[in-house]
């Protein structure tokens, strides 16, 4: 396998006196596709929000490509979030007063590596990607559930990130939409940049490269062949 793109050693977290994660060890590959699954209440998210910055490990280390994210201060941590870092939510919460492309736009302009222009034409170049150029125009009240969430992808990918992760991105879609999510989402991980996607449901779970699964906040560790 290729470099690790993401590695976690020893990583727990905890609330107060709860215990959520476990000394969780877990590497990922770049344009690798990983899968974290179990029941509810196991800290798939909680792991997910660890791993990608949005919440800090109470012990443990997280390297995204070789630097140690936990060393980093909280503006250092939120600017890894904004370049490095692509993250898709179960609701893409788009901003409503934006047009599907405006919301893709606006993470690429904050991050000011290129100009508006470029930008524009990469957010455009993601929409015909992912299917939806000719939605461009429309408001978030205009489009459906699975239009919406491929808008949200193009914008978790609109700064080139090193890893995408993915909470539940499925879970409020029909069956079409949700295999169509996951076509994509397995592209984005052909194309080289590695996928981390937390989700229950066991269809969505095959269609990764690797199967992850939690358990009180612990890694259950795969049975032997």
């Amino acid at each position: 396998m290729s470099e690790d793109a993401l590695r976690a050693r020893g990583v727990s977290h905890h609330v107060g006196t709860t215990q959520l994660l476990h000394e969780i060890d877990l590497e990922v590959g770049a344009g690798e596709f990983v899968a974290v699954s179990g029941p509810s209440g196991s800290g798939k998210s909680t792991l997910l929000q660890t791993l990608s910055g949005m919440s800090r490990p109470s012990t443990g280390s997280i390297e995204l490509g070789g630097e140690e994210l936990t060393a980093l201060g909280d503006e250092q941590l939120a600017a890894r979030r904004l370049h490095r870092i692509g993250v898709v939510f179960q609701q893409p919460e788009l901003l409503r007063d934006l047009t599907m492309l405006e919301n893709v736009v606006l993470p690429g302009r904050a991050a000011r590596r290129a100009s508006r222009a470029q930008v524009t034409a990469r957010a455009r170049e993601l929409l015909e990607r992912m299917g939806v150029a000719d939605l461009e125009s429309r408001f978030a009240g205009e489009v459906s559930g699975g239009q919406a969430q491929r808008v949200g992808i193009c914008r978790a990918l609109i700064n080139e990130p090193e890893i995408v992760f993915a909470d539940e991105p499925t879970g409020a879609l029909d069956s079409r939409a949700a295999a169509e999510v996951l076509m994509l989402l397995q592209s984005i991980a052909a194309d080289g940049t590695a996928v981390v996607m937390v989700t229950h449901d066991p269809r969505m779970a095959d269609g990764a490269d690797r199967v992850i699964e939690l358990l009180d906040g612990r890694i259950v560790p795969p049975v032997a062949a």
